[in-house]
């Protein structure tokens, strides 16, 4: 009997454990996910600025 209690307190403890992990793993990728985007929003957002530039530059040389 003792021993039946025990493996159903080390299977609950085990599925607890597991489920944390599992929602760790989860908000970990949501992090990494959210840095990346921003990381190219970033980039792309000085490359516009950059080409923006560039064309305003090449319009007065133009005049």
């Amino acid at each position: 009997m003792l021993e039946k209690s025990n493996n159903k307190m080390i299977q609950r403890i085990t599925n607890l454990v597991e489920e944390v992990k599992s929602n760790l793993a989860n908000e970990i990728n949501k992090s990494i996910i959210y840095v990346y985007w921003n990381i190219g929003r970033i980039i792309v957002s000085n490359e516009n600025e950059f080409i923006f530039k560039l064309l305003r530059t090449s319009c007065k040389f133009r005049r």
